[in-house]
């Protein structure tokens, strides 16, 4: 079944949803991690400083979820103290 005009926004399959074009929005947090399949979201769909430190879930980035030399001192901001 498609829903909306001959661009076929929305399709559905009996199992699956597919989206054509943008999704906005959202409403009553309806996606937590366990509805996000493993390796679907990637460093290349997210929109450069779209992810700030109030979106992260306290203890939610630890170093094993960070891959090896993935941050760089040009990732870092400025003015800090390093020891």
């Amino acid at each position: 079944m498609n829903i909306g005009d001959a661009n076929k926004f929305l399709k559905w399959d009996g199992s699956t949803l597919t989206i054509q074009g943008k999704l906005v929005a959202l409403s009553g947090s309806v996606i937590d991690g366990v509805y996000i399949e493993d390796a679907t979201i990637t460093g290349d769909k997210i929109a450069a400083n779209s992810i700030d430190t109030e979106h992260l879930k306290a203890d939610s980035v630890t170093g094993s979820k960070i891959a090896a030399n993935s941050i760089t001192a040009s990732h870092i901001q400025g003015d800090q103290d390093w020891e």
